[in-house]
């Protein structure tokens, strides 16, 4: 299964699971430069900066905005 495959079904997976959100980091720290999020969590920058002081509501928004991202680019 590839990474947008792999993130696709644990944002799924968030959007159910009751309790703490877990952070879609990967450890492949590299921004895409045409689409500004990175590579490995498809966050961008700014919801990389704020992810530790989010509550799990806004953790959650944070899951569904890279589900959006990683679904419409989808190979």
């Amino acid at each position: 299964m590839g990474r947008v495959h792999r993130l696709l079904a644990q944002a799924r997976a968030v959007r159910s699971q009751a309790g703490p959100v877990p952070s879609p980091c990967s450890s492949v720290c590299t921004m895409h430069p045409a689409q500004g999020v990175c590579q490995g969590c498809w966050r961008t920058l700014d919801e990389i900066t704020v992810w530790a002081v989010l509550d799990e509501d806004d953790k959650r928004q944070v899951w569904r905005n890279i589900e959006a991202r990683a679904s419409a680019n989808k190979p």
